[in-house]
């Protein structure tokens, strides 16, 4: 649902997946601006991590491409292949064998309640503000005061009543640490995603982008420039992925830790924080 809002091109999988297997060889930061949120707000969802923990060496390839919605043979494929093994048969495909797998495997999307998410969740989603919370109210936050209407304001009361909303939402959102997710506008940062493994795999100018165009056409798409830069980008993850996998020098990825850090630690949060800048 919510989460291609910001990954339809299935970046969030490829920056958080390779983020895992850079942090589980130490060549990274796990606290990264904006990243860590990210990480862990979604570490349990099911079409980025299949319904298991985070991946080890040794499963980083075979995860990903479960991620991507392959099925268990051609994950499979996929990991053997960057074992160096060379696997007798590829694994037939089709797309209702595809379809099928995406209804039954551990991607399959469950209901939640929103109070199982965040108390700040529960109170948006329920447009719920009484809360006796003590947490809250030790650090001084009245989410029960009424809301200050004034009838002979030239500002419409609706309006005023929607601000008043607003401001309680913004109160619940900064004081209840679980719930700093809906702090950020996921839209921009799906692009902050996107431009990090532009910027960081230059798409454009990959030796493979032919072959992708023709993949691509071949499925009969003809605005798919965002599209190309995708492939061209989860193909190159995958690789660097194999590497850390089974590279026996896996440091010599140091430089892509290093460029996690600088895009991150360098990112103006005003351009994904939805409350950033406002006066309440």
């Amino acid at each position: 649902g919510g989460l291609h809002a910001f990954s339809l091109n299935d970046d969030l999988s490829a920056v958080l997946h390779l983020y895992n297997a850079l942090k589980r060889h130490e060549l990274v930061d796990d606290d990264l601006p904006l990243l860590a949120d990210i990480d862990r707000y979604f570490e349990k969802t099911k079409c980025i991590w299949n319904g298991w923990d985070k991946p080890n060496q040794g499963k980083f390839v075979y995860r990903l491409h479960l991620s991507l919605g392959a099925t268990n043979e051609m994950a499979l494929y996929a990991q053997d292949k960057a074992a160096g093994e060379k696997p007798a048969n590829k694994p037939a495909v089709s797309r209702a064998k595809i379809e099928r797998t995406r209804k039954t495997s551990k991607r399959v999307a469950t209901e939640i309640d929103p109070a199982e998410v965040s108390l700040a969740f529960r109170r948006y989603c329920q447009h719920d503000f009484n809360d006796t919370d003590e947490i809250i109210l030790k650090q001084g936050v009245n989410l029960n005061k009424p809301l200050k209407i004034d009838p002979r304001s030239p500002v419409p009361i609706q309006l005023q009543v929607h601000e008043s909303h607003i401001r309680l939402i913004y109160a619940s959102i900064m004081n209840d640490f679980d719930s700093r997710l809906l702090k950020y506008n996921m839209v921009a940062v799906g692009i902050v995603f996107s431009q990090f493994l532009c910027d960081t795999f230059n798409p454009d100018g990959n030796e493979h982008v032919a072959e992708y165009e023709a993949k691509i056409k071949s499925l009969g798409s003809t605005d798919h420039r965002g599209d190309i830069r995708s492939l061209v980008n989860c193909g190159i993850v995958d690789r660097i992925l194999a590497g850390l996998d089974y590279d026996p020098d896996p440091e010599k990825f140091q430089y892509l830790g290093e460029a996690f850090e600088e895009f991150f630690y360098n990112l103006d949060m005003n351009r994904v924080c939805i409350f950033e800048g406002l006066d309440f």
